[in-house]
């Protein structure tokens, strides 16, 4: 779990540097204006005052984008996850130069510019918040830190609360109670609150979250709101040298429209620097160059008639950055990840003591209320859209990018199959780990096979510790194996040593889900969720296996499944089908739930006609099977025909599935000794069935036959992971 909160995200080359440009700001701000005016350490650098007394704008840049990155990380995020990652992020380094900060007025007793405080202030500052318990701050330059604490509380409210489907509307009271300070020029929350909201904005407009009026105009009020803040920071820097009219609001309402235009340029991909090496550099080192940039005065003093100024400046500058990389790696890196596993440990030890406290109370309460037994069913109410933060009928790119953390406890697969012109059918999927291995670690793996018409198979399984995936859309990578797309257009490539495999493959249909493609079993949690991203799409396949070069095109199909639990802990056995008919798309899921939900199936249903969806209300499915015989494969009863019938209003038509022959049979545990094994001691000996026969599809006009279609070379699945029934 620890690994996954730690592993980092692709970083943006221009927020780096963005970050590394406003603490640059602030560094001159306090050694060629601010502090130095106030001490005359080196009076001939109060030359830059006309540019530097514009600084204070560095901290809008700032908390513009930690309101940015903050919200991309997290809205996908649960709250342990959050907290974790940020807290172990900022804190370590911070503690480090609380201790500096104690330290170093006693080590050196002159020209710090720091205050001698005393050994219960010291500990209160740890806390990072110690004017909420009166007490003052060891460093000046705490006070954004203690802002930036308070923002990471909203967003922790935000995602315990599950209110981000309602951010917009969070956002506009927060707006609304700024505007209420109007035009007065008292340095307020407002200075802090705006910029953190301006920065969620860019990127609410980055994902497209909604429709474009409301978020522009919810940024529109945020930069009015700006241009008054950019009075109270002239305001505010008057009062501090004394002298009215020192800075021109109108040149400090100027750069914070040129900020705002960045961020603009940022959040509709105009302005996008490569992340490189020196970018990425620059990035990391901000943290500690703000922390520790003000431990320097002493050195900026004692050389300050042994250098020329302008030198002195600059050569501080750099030994501040080289410090600060130092800091990073020494410091920072290892650390933040020490404190990281302790946090974990600690949110464990108190989830296993709630547990442990509520374990009686549930207990007392299941029998107060004498439970049915657990059912299983689709999410479909207006509560279960809230909660899972998807919107009817509008399925979202992010959708089909990560659903989970990978983690123990979860599974996740990306599922892809094509119909080539050849007569060859091709299925691939990208795993995070076998769905056997559910409460094991990550173990990603794709899979590639390839059945010919002629009846031979070519196979591969693609093993890596190498994986990546985004939680903003379709984009996997295991080892050299990509997948990758966003609900329009997608790519695939597989490689190894003897072979490689392309596929590039756009969508003719709007994507789907059964309502809001989660299923849950019982009231624990558990939950089986489905996304068909391409319910039908055109493929073009290209690849290069031992005595084989082939270009082909078909037609294909994608889907995206995970969940948190063992699939055969909540799933007895499930037939699934994907059909294509001249104008028609059909898609049925019939899924029968273990012996511990009842048995009671649910079906899912999606039908298209000219790429346009006409039907997908599973309450009119039907599904009839004949008796079944006994495979050879783990003994598991498998139906020769499968009828599904849908009759909604005026549309009626049947399915029928008529089994020939089976392209797979396999065991869910390919190791024998294994299986047995694991047979003997829990019951579990899980089979899959890759079926291929003759289907015919029949569409009625009232009771008379309208249409009729069949195709010899249909393909449909058994999947059986419980015992026969």
């Amino acid at each position: 779990m620890t690994e996954t909160i730690l592993k980092s995200s692709k970083r943006s080359g221009t927020l780096d540097l963005l970050r590394f440009i406003a603490v640059l700001y602030v560094y001159f701000a306090h050694y060629a204006d601010s502090f130095n005016y106030i001490y005359q350490i080196v009076p001939a650098n109060l030359k830059y005052n006309p540019v530097i007394k514009y600084g204070d704008t560095a901290l809008l840049i700032f908390f513009s984008v930690s309101g940015y990155v903050v919200t991309m990380t997290s809205i996908k995020k649960d709250l342990r996850v959050f907290f974790i990652t940020r807290l172990s992020r900022i804190y370590p380094l911070f503690w480090v130069s609380c201790i500096v900060a104690f330290l170093l007025p006693r080590l050196v007793s002159e020209h710090t510019y720091l205050s001698q405080s005393s050994f219960k202030t010291f500990l209160v500052n740890l806390t990072m918040m110690p004017s909420v318990f009166k007490y003052e701050m060891i460093n000046p330059i705490y006070h954004t830190l203690l802002a930036e604490l308070i923002f990471y509380a909203f967003i922790g409210l935000i995602i315990a609360f599950r209110l981000w489907n309602r951010i917009l509307i969070i956002i506009a009271a927060l707006l609304v109670y700024c505007l209420s300070y109007g035009l007065s020029l008292e340095k307020s929350v407002q200075v802090f609150i705006i910029p953190y909201v301006a920065g969620m904005l860019f990127y609410l407009i980055r994902i497209k979250y909604d429709k474009p009026w409301k978020l522009y105009t919810l940024l529109g009020i945020t930069y009015i709101c700006l241009l008054n803040i950019g009075r109270i920071l002239a305001h505010d820097v008057d009062l501090f040298f004394d002298k009215p009219g020192l800075v021109n609001p109108w040149i400090m309402c100027v750069v914070i429209t040129f900020i705002y235009f960045l961020f603009h340029l940022i959040s509709i991909n105009k302005l996008n620097i490569k992340s490189t090496v020196v970018t990425e550099v620059l990035g990391q080192i901000a943290y500690p160059f703000y922390l520790f940039h003000i431990y320097f005065f002493y050195v900026y003093w004692y050389f300050s008639d042994k250098i020329q100024p302008d030198l002195l400046l600059i050569g501080l500058l750099f030994l501040i950055m080289i410090v600060a990389w130092i800091l990073h790696v020494t410091v920072e890196i290892p650390f933040s990840q020490l404190l990281a596993k302790g946090l974990t440990y600690l949110a464990d030890i108190l989830s296993k003591i709630k547990r442990h406290f509520l374990s009686s109370f549930k207990t007392l309460k299941k029998k107060a209320l004498n439970r049915k037994q657990q059912t299983a069913y689709l999410a479909k109410s207006l509560e279960d859209y809230t909660i899972l933060n998807v919107k009817p009928d509008r399925p979202e790119k992010w959708e089909d990018g990560m659903r989970t953390d990978g983690g123990k406890g979860s599974y996740e697969w990306w599922y892809f199959d094509t119909h080539l012109e050849d007569g060859s059918k091709v299925v691939i999927v990208f795993y995070t780990k076998a769905m056997t291995e559910v409460n094991k670690s990550l173990k990603a793996y794709a899979t590639l096979n390839i059945d010919y018409a002629d009846g031979t198979r070519f196979e591969r399984y693609l093993p890596s510790e190498d994986f990546s995936a985004s939680k903003e859309q379709c984009d996997v990578t295991i080892g050299k194996c990509y997948f990758k797309g966003d609900l329009k257009t997608y790519q695939i490539h597989l490689e190894d040593h003897d072979f490689s495999f392309d596929v590039e493959f756009s969508n003719e249909e709007e994507s789907w889900r059964p309502e809001t493609g989660h299923l849950n079993f019982g009231d624990k949690g558990f939950h089986l969720s489905w996304f068909v991203a391409v319910p039908k799409g055109r493929s073009t396949v290209s690849y290069r296996i031992p005595g084989k070069t082939v270009n082909v095109k078909g037609t294909c199909y994608h889907d995206h499944n995970w969940g948190n639990k063992s699939l055969h802990k909540l799933v007895n056995h499930w037939y699934w089908s994907r059909s294509e008919f001249g104008p028609y798309t059909i898609i049925m899921f019939h899924i029968i739930p273990a012996k511990a939900f009842g048995h009671n199936p649910i079906n899912m249903v999606y039908v298209s006609k000219d790429g346009i969806k006409i039907a997908d209300h599973a309450e009119y499915l039907k599904v009839y099977r004949s008796y079944p015989v006994i495979a050879e494969t783990g003994n598991k009863p498998i139906s020769n025909d499968v009828l599904f019938t849908y009759e909604e209003g005026d549309l009626k038509l049947d399915l029928h599935l008529s089994r020939t022959r089976d392209i797979m049979q396999t065991y869910l545990i390919y190791e024998k000794f294994k299986r047995e094994l694991i047979k003997t001691a829990t019951g579990f000996n899980g089979a899959y069935f890759r079926i291929t026969g003759n289907s015919i599809l029949q569409v009625y006009d009232k009771e008379l036959v309208k249409e009729r279609f069949e195709n010899s070379n249909s393909i449909w699945e058994l999947m059986y992971f419980g015992n026969p029934i």
